[in-house]
């Protein structure tokens, strides 16, 4: 991780500088003491300069090694206490940039080092003498705790900063998800609706031109059932497109409600729909009612619209687990295997999303059936 810009890199690079010029101040000119700081100075510059410690770590690591061996150089020509700071420069890095049994690992070797030097410095005294670098350990100890802490803290806001992006994206993810999802959901409703009315309305009119000729009063009276078929459908379409609920209202009567769609398709069209439907249709989910409403539009439309058919079955049985409803034309068919259009693939869709099963059988010039199974709901 980047730690901070390039231009603190360069303050702190600075305060190394002027530590030289300290060092120069509290002991004699010393060319081993200027040599080896100038060295620890170039390592930094070119630390900051050629390492990136995101990409590299392995070799920035290296040289905070190489480092700790010139910073021990360091001390051992100074007899003062001010060398130690380079230490504790390499020290917090470290503690900065490394896992906790590295850094700990380079505090303590830092530390043995000092004390190290200090024996050389004062020319190998007996303990009693140097014993006053035992206390300077807290010094190292509280300086990595201060950055080794730091460095948690920069990790976990890190770690956060990614969450938020994750969340982020997943909200969007979800809200273009959800934005799909409710115009594949418009899609259908309009499809299924207006489809249905669409074709309703071109099989009466065809049905009126027959008839127009030799009963005029019959064919008005289908022109009026037509038009008032298609005002509905209008109807139905704006209350779709403004319409953004998640789910379809349920229907108050669903038998009632299936029951009108086959007397008005009747009505309109002049086919004749046979259908054999239990007193109650124990379906009551809105989701799995409109499912199944929707179902037997696009196979009344696909009957009418494609198969040319006169003459539809529905039969409905309820067994104590499942609703059958099976829709029967004698329509021209098709030979397998099925391609499925928008409207047979969205019907196909719904059932299934709501846990039934769809199955569409047809033989040449003898018809479709259609078999859908979904749970019932007593």
């Amino acid at each position: 991780m980047q730690l901070w810009p390039k231009w603190i890199g360069y303050i702190l690079i600075s305060i190394q500088v002027l530590v030289v010029f300290l060092l120069i101040y509290e002991n004699e000119l010393s060319i081993q003491l200027i040599g080896s700081s100038i060295l620890f100075i170039l390592c930094s510059i070119g630390r900051e300069l050629f390492i990136d410690m995101d990409h590299q770590p392995r070799l920035h690591k290296f040289f905070l090694w190489v480092q700790l061996a010139i910073g021990f150089l360091v001390t051992c020509f100074d007899t003062s206490f001010i060398s130690s700071i380079y230490l504790y420069f390499l020290i917090s890095e470290m503690a900065l940039t490394c896992r906790f049994r590295e850094s700990f690992l380079y505090m303590i070797c830092s530390y043995i080092l000092y004390v190290v030097s200090r024996w050389i410095v004062f020319d190998f005294p007996a303990f009693q003498e140097i014993s006053f670098v035992i206390p300077r350990s807290l010094e190292f100890v509280i300086i990595y705790a201060a950055f080794y802490v730091t460095k948690i803290a920069i990790d976990q806001k890190q770690e956060l900063a990614k969450a938020y992006d994750k969340l982020d994206e997943s909200s969007k993810e979800i809200d273009t998800l959800l934005i799909e999802n409710e115009r594949v959901r418009i899609s259908r409703e309009i499809h299924d609706s207006v489809g249905h009315v669409l074709t309703n309305t071109i099989v009466g009119i065809d049905t009126a031109r027959k008839i127009l000729q030799h009963d005029q009063a019959k064919a008005v009276a289908m022109l009026d059932s037509v038009r008032s078929s298609a005002q509905e459908g209008l109807e139905e379409v704006r209350a779709t497109v403004h319409k953004m609920k998640a789910t379809d209202d349920a229907f108050l009567d669903y038998r009632l409600a299936v029951d009108q769609l086959f007397l008005k398709t009747e009505k309109n069209t002049e086919v004749q729909i046979t259908k054999e439907m239990p007193p109650d249709i124990p379906i009551r989910s809105p989701k799995v009612q409109m499912a199944v409403y929707r179902m037997l539009q696009e196979g009344l439309t696909n009957g009418l619209r494609h198969g040319k058919a006169n003459r539809f079955t529905c039969l409905i049985t309820v067994s104590a687990e499942d609703v059958v409803i099976q829709l029967k034309d004698n329509g021209s068919g098709f030979e397998p295997p099925i391609k499925e259009g928008f409207g047979l693939h969205a019907m196909r869709e719904r059932i299934e999303d709501c846990g039934g099963k769809l199955q569409i059988e047809s033989t040449l010039r003898e018809g479709t059936v259609i078999t859908c199974r979904v749970h019932a709901e007593k």
